[in-house]
């Protein structure tokens, strides 16, 4: 499966790295007209089939490194179980 994580176009967002799934396609060079300023999709909209990779992902292209191998999401320490602090033993 070509997942978008490891794809050479896959950046992560600037305003939300840690969240992978709002990561950025960087394989068009878009530019906005007005400020010059780049503006990359996100990768889950050029999956989806209005977006240009399609589901299939017809531009994945193998990224060199791997700097997400870990696609899952990691337990968080001191979550809280319907507003009350978790308590030791719980």
């Amino acid at each position: 499966m070509n997942l978008c994580i490891n794809c050479k176009h896959y950046k992560d967002n600037p305003i939300a790295p840690k969240i992978l799934s709002l990561g950025l396609c960087a394989r068009k060079d878009d530019r906005d007209p007005v400020t010059g300023a780049i503006e990359l999709p996100f990768c889950s909209t050029e999956r989806k089939s209005f977006g240009t990779c399609t589901a299939q992902g017809i531009h994945f292209i193998q990224a060199q490194s791997f700097p997400h191998q870990d696609p899952l999401p990691r337990p968080v320490e001191n979550l809280t179980t319907y507003g009350s602090p978790m308590k030791d033993g719980d």
